[in-house]
């Protein structure tokens, strides 16, 4: 699961990519050149074979002039630690090395295979530009999916 959350973002609409595209009159070229990634990528992504990493994801919308979360299907309200995370364009060892842990034991917690101490918790809000009442619902959202056995 770790290595899943890490090298895919599960929430990523493809279909909201192409529509704020669309919505500027750019074409898939104009958009990777102002992202600096291949055209290939951004058909990709669009397509939803790929998503972007959350550096890249946080890249597009900028130059979209929208909202990172705004290429999310998942709503902020329901948002688990993983989306907090990317829309804030930061990798899991992004994270881990801020909050000096190690990287396995972040993993574990964004999964919601281990719980937060204090101090992690008040860390992640700061890095996340939120309060630590979100994140902790956040990580509980997570747990709940784990504890139902839903896929």
């Amino acid at each position: 699961m770790i290595n899943r959350v890490a090298t895919r973002i599960e929430t990523f609409d493809g279909a909201r990519l192409r529509a704020a595209r669309e919505a500027k009159q750019w074409t898939q070229g104009r958009l990777a050149v102002k992202v600096q990634k291949g055209i290939s990528s951004v058909f990709a992504w669009e397509s939803g074979a790929r998503s972007p990493e959350p550096k890249t994801l946080v890249r597009l919308a900028k130059e979209l002039g929208i909202e990172p979360a705004d290429l999310l299907s998942r709503p902020a309200d329901a948002w688990t630690l993983v989306e907090w995370r990317i829309t804030n364009g930061l990798s899991q060892r992004d994270v881990a090395t801020h909050l000096g842990v190690q990287l396995s034991v972040f993993g574990n917690i964004e999964a919601a295979y281990a719980e937060m101490k204090p101090a992690v918790l008040a860390g992640m809000a700061q890095l996340y530009g939120t309060t630590e009442d979100n994140i902790r619902a956040a990580w509980s959202r997570s747990r709940a999916h784990l504890e139902s056995g839903e896929s």
